[in-house]
């Protein structure tokens, strides 16, 4: 059975959950309708898909997602 925790990536998804947790409240979320949970589910759902990927039963698998992430990311910026 894979186990999610041993990937450092699911780590700082973990850490950035809970930084986003404790950051939302100093931001002015209330003015924009829904961002407070768009942020909270999509800081949850980066872990949760950690966890997803690593059930997958591969490497190649799991780095699939991350790796398209990571591309999404870049060309955002």
């Amino acid at each position: 059975m894979p186990n999610h925790f041993k990937y450092r990536v699911y780590d700082a998804a973990r850490e950035l959950s809970r930084v986003v947790h404790e950051s939302i409240e100093a931001l002015d979320v209330h003015r924009v309708p829904g961002l407070r949970g768009q942020l909270l589910a999509s800081v949850a759902s980066i872990a949760a898909n950690i966890a997803e990927g690593a059930g997958a039963g591969s490497n190649a698998k799991l780095l699939g997602p991350i790796r398209n992430f990571v591309c999404e990311a870049y060309h955002d910026t």
